[in-house]
């Protein structure tokens, strides 16, 4: 054989391995679990199919636990690529807020408001404007605070080296170091935004050209709100073009207001809430019975039949696999940027597929694993009624209300207890991420999207696998409180979020709780699809256009 057609061979191989060993490793798995299952259908042997069974649970638990252990493990585990847009949008708020306040000391506050009825009398100005002040004062530091902290971890990320010039420079605090840093990163929207912001801090007496393409870099890169008002309110005010300076700035105004009204009102809600919440808890606590369900009523709460503890767990583990095996294939291929950059109606139909790919085969599992073996309707399995004794679809309804109210002095102690002793710093949940983004200039279909996806689709296939079939089946073996326990730490655990934990565990008791007291699950995924919807409603209201 002639070397060169050795050498050419080789050549080749090595570029296939190289290919290969590229691939992410999740495509092994992939292919292993396909064969299983294929092997599993195709085999008629029983006592074969019953080992390759095993084999693909055994599987199945292992890979499982290598995701686990990857996730938590500290030394290996990589911080979420959305935790720079979680920590960006709370320093946004914190400069929403700045301007909520600087519009309102405006209005309210004003020297010129206290010395109108005394125009030929000179009043000191009043410690209120001076108040308002050092707060919007604060309130951008905390911004440049938690932008400063981001550049450091995100040195390549020019939007966030942008938004970190601009607080500095409205703080009157100019980073030098800021620009140079962000003309050394080596993309195309970077350099547009160098140049426009050079534009805007550095040269004296810009172009025509020059403004117009500044003009247009932050319309279309910087994302709608705070800074890129800031940045246009700056340039405006630079070239004189007062017209659009005054435009903008009643604009920028009237936003901070209607925050502020905005506010209020969430305020005003979640005081008269938490005090029903209240009421809600003490009811429970000490004027109903203690004994939730009696032991004659046993059956109405436990699953129909007592499924054995292996196929509990491999209903579990099976979803857990799949969530786990399809997340990280759809979101290898999906950035939170890239998808925002093709319109938030994409980002919420993608969103809506994603969790129903990786959570709806969990309500599949349950049925090819535990009700058609045991010949059972899936809502009977899962205990999904509409109706059980005395209570209608209108009680049950009232059940999850009620369970909703509860559920807001549950989470904000458990957000509080999280803050002081486990140094949480709020939900790393990637949803969050995408939601906050897409609230900025979601259209009505969007929203409505959303609202779909977090408030009835989340409910359905959560509540069906948590409490409609784990905590029901484990009520086969087990009291009410080991049950709760038990369910609310794996409905917490699950979602692999370290600084809501404590809050999901909370939710999770709550939830379990209802469908005891009710005996049906349509009570909870009530109260689920109220408390998400109610999280991206606030979501909205703060940071919606």
């Amino acid at each position: 054989m002639p070397q060169r057609q050795i050498d050419v061979w080789a050549s080749e191989a090595q570029g296939a391995a190289f290919q290969l060993s590229s691939v992410n490793p999740v495509f092994f798995w992939l292919a292993g679990f396909v064969a299983l299952i294929a092997a599993v259908v195709l085999v008629k042997n029983e006592k074969v199919k019953a080992r390759l069974k095993d084999a693909l649970l055994l599987t199945a638990t292992i890979y499982v636990c290598l995701h686990l252990w990857h996730a938590l493990d500290p030394n290996k585990a990589q911080k979420s690529s959305t935790a720079p847009v979680i920590d960006s949008d709370k320093a946004e708020l914190s400069l929403k807020m700045a301007q909520a306040l600087e519009s309102t000391s405006q209005v309210f506050l004003s020297p010129k408001l206290v010395d109108r009825r005394h125009p030929n009398v000179s009043l000191p100005v009043p410690d209120a404007p001076r108040t308002a002040e050092k707060q919007i004062e604060m309130l951008k530091r905390e911004a440049q605070r938690i932008l400063g902290d981001l550049v450091q971890k995100n040195p390549q990320a020019g939007i966030l080296e942008s938004k970190y010039a601009i607080v500095t420079h409205e703080l009157d605090d100019p980073n030098s170091m800021s620009l140079e840093r962000l003309s050394h990163i080596d993309t195309t929207n970077a350099k547009r935004l160098h140049q426009a912001l050079t534009v805007l801090y550095v040269t004296p007496k810009p172009t025509s050209a020059e403004v117009t393409e500044a003009e247009t870099t932050f319309k279309e890169i910087l994302p709608r709100g705070w800074y890129r008002d800031t940045a246009l309110l700056e340039l405006y005010k630079k070239v004189g073009r007062k017209a659009d300076y005054q435009a903008l700035h009643n604009q920028t105004s009237e936003q901070g207001l209607a925050l502020v009204t905005r506010m209020v009102v969430v305020f005003c809600v979640m005081a008269l809430s938490f005090l029903v919440g209240l009421i809600v808890i003490l009811v429970q606590l000490f004027f109903l019975p203690r004994h939730v369900t009696k032991e004659e009523d046993r059956a109405l709460i436990a699953s129909p039949v007592a499924f054995d503890l292996k196929t509990i767990y491999a209903v579990f583990v099976a979803w857990m696999c799949t969530q786990v095996l399809l997340s990280s294939v759809l979101q290898s291929g999906i950035k939170i940027g890239e998808l925002m950059n093709h319109g938030t109606l994409l980002a919420a139909l993608t969103t809506a597929g994603l969790y129903l790919a990786s959570n709806g085969p969990g309500i599949l599992y349950i049925y090819l694993l535990a009700a058609r073996p045991n010949k059972l309707s899936l809502f009977d399995t899962v205990r999904f009624r509409t109706k059980i004794g005395k209570l209608g679809p209108g009680r049950l309804v009232l059940a999850g209300w009620l369970t909703w109210f509860s559920a807001v002095p549950v989470v904000l102690i458990c957000y509080l207890l999280a803050m002081k002793f486990m140094n949480s710093q709020g939900s790393s949940n990637p949803i969050i991420a995408l939601v906050m983004e897409a609230a900025r200039s979601a259209d009505v279909v969007s929203i409505l999207v959303f609202y779909f996806t977090l408030g009835v689709l989340a409910p359905i296939c959560e509540e069906t696998l948590f409490r409609g079939f784990l905590y029901t089946s484990l009520r086969r073996y087990r009291g009410v409180f080991p049950c709760l326990l038990l369910t609310a730490l794996l409905f917490a655990g699950v979602h692999m979020d370290g600084g809501g934990f404590l809050p999901l565990f909370g939710l999770g008791l709550l939830f379990g709780f209802v469908v005891e007291r009710t005996k049906s699950t349509l009570a909870s995924m009530v109260a689920h699809g109220m408390w998400n919807s109610g999280t991206f409603t606030l979501v909205l209201l703060l940071f919606g256009s």
